[in-house]
């Protein structure tokens, strides 16, 4: 009965979720659920010493983060669905000696410095995604290329490419996908880091799940299938 009710839930979810009525509502309303009930987020910005402490052990791997504010409501809405316990994830990089975030969010991709992002954290985590030898190049250059793709939008119907992530498990350069399914290329925020390592990494846990009656990658499977190098929860 259990399941047959969650298939039932999962099939209107999907309907919803590729309603215009929903896409507004996350973009205008939903992504704008930021505020707190009490105080401010907790997370000391000068721990960003030890963030770049800990990129700086291994510079030339590929690094992701997760972070919370469990007092934003948006999280909680959240949390209440999936019982998840990260809210955002991203690619992190170097540049002029500074860490910088790479994310999506519901504007399209976003390029912030990382002390932006932690100060609107209480709980952080740098992640080393397992991707070796020359797979980092190709990460690297999917990276580039989604940076240089004019305009991704975020996936307000958090269903996954299929064409793109086939593409990408046999380990094909993002570059050569082709303009047409490029261009029509849309990602939430730990999609843009699974595009990233999909086909690459070799943890079997880095890998989509079907839940909802679609195929995900939570925040939440990131922190499961990388290798934590920093972490702090500002309890």
């Amino acid at each position: 009965m259990f399941t047959w009710l969650r298939n039932l839930f999962g099939t209107f979810l999907n309907w919803f979720v590729s309603t215009t009525a929903w896409e507004m509502f996350a973009r205008h309303f939903m992504a704008h659920l930021t505020f707190r009930i009490f105080g401010y987020t907790k997370f000391p910005l000068e721990k960003y010493f030890e963030v770049k402490a800990a990129f700086d052990k291994d510079p030339k791997a590929i690094y992701a983060f997760v972070l919370t504010d469990p007092a934003c409501l948006s999280f909680k809405l959240d949390r209440m669905l999936t019982k998840c316990d990260w809210a955002h994830a991203g690619i992190v990089v170097e540049r002029n000696g500074h860490l910088y975030g790479w994310h999506m969010k519901s504007n399209g991709l976003n390029h912030w410095h990382l002390l932006d992002l932690l100060r609107e954290s209480d709980h952080f985590a740098l992640l080393r995604i397992p991707i070796e030898g020359t797979d980092v190049q190709v990460a690297n250059d999917r990276l580039n290329t989604i940076i240089n793709t004019p305009m991704v939008p975020y996936n307000f119907q958090f269903s996954m490419p299929t064409p793109v992530i086939e593409w990408l498990t046999e380990g094909k350069p993002l570059s050569l996908i082709g303009d047409k399914a490029l261009q029509s290329l849309k990602l939430y925020c730990s999609e843009f880091v699974f595009v990233i390592g999909v086909g690459l990494v070799k943890n079997p846990k880095f890998v989509a799940r079907w839940d909802f009656g679609q195929n995900v990658f939570e925040p939440d499977d990131l922190y499961g299938s990388c290798s934590v190098v920093f972490e702090y929860n500002a309890k």
